[in-house]
């Protein structure tokens, strides 16, 4: 049960398999100026073009997240860059999408509030 009584089977934004209840943050090593600092990770919900913290690399540039219908995934990243910053994942050149902007999207759909679910 969580919060108030309120049951799993409630949750629909997003849907259980895409929800994320958990994802390891970075460490100081990985990332030394935004790594893990309170017990839990705070992500930015869409449409944020920031991550908040930092969500780790060390699993061969990914990240193991789990869901709230209680399944796992390794999560590979898009990103060359050797850390995810906090602030603005800005736009590449030219206008387009950067591959920290790929990221951060397919983060924020496991978030509440996104229209891309």
């Amino acid at each position: 049960m969580g919060k108030d009584g309120q049951k799993y089977s409630t949750i629909n934004d997003p849907r259980t398999v895409r929800c994320i209840v958990f994802m390891d943050e970075a460490d100081p090593l990985e990332n030394p100026g935004n790594h893990y600092n309170d017990g839990n990770i705070g992500l930015r919900r869409y449409p944020s073009t920031d991550f908040g913290d930092a969500p780790s690399r060390r699993h061969e540039n990914g990240v193991n997240v789990s869901m709230a219908d209680g399944h796992s995934e390794y999560w590979k990243w898009k990103s060359t860059s050797k850390t995810f910053d906090r602030g603005s994942a800005d736009t590449g050149r030219g206008g387009g999408v950067s591959d920290l902007m790929k990221d951060l999207f397919k983060i924020q759909t496991g978030l509440p509030g996104n229209p891309n679910q």
